[in-house]
């Protein structure tokens, strides 16, 4: 899982994961710690598995030659 962790001062924290799977949902806790003192949170991550829409089709390689 490709993680990404962006800052900006003086607002929210943001957490991208790429190319999650159902398996990455769970507890995931963040410990920050500088001179002035330390912080922690902690949140739960839920995956959905998305539904494929009926208008998807496979392609067949030899009808595309054809």
């Amino acid at each position: 899982v490709f993680t990404t962790i962006n800052f900006k001062p003086n607002e929210l924290a943001q957490l991208i994961m790429k190319e999650v799977y159902l398996e990455d949902a769970g507890i995931y806790k963040l410990r920050l710690k500088n001179k002035y003192g330390k912080v922690s949170i902690t949140c739960t991550v839920s995956v959905c598995q998305r539904e494929r829409s009926t208008d998807q089709r496979k392609t067949n390689v030899e009808d595309l030659l054809r």
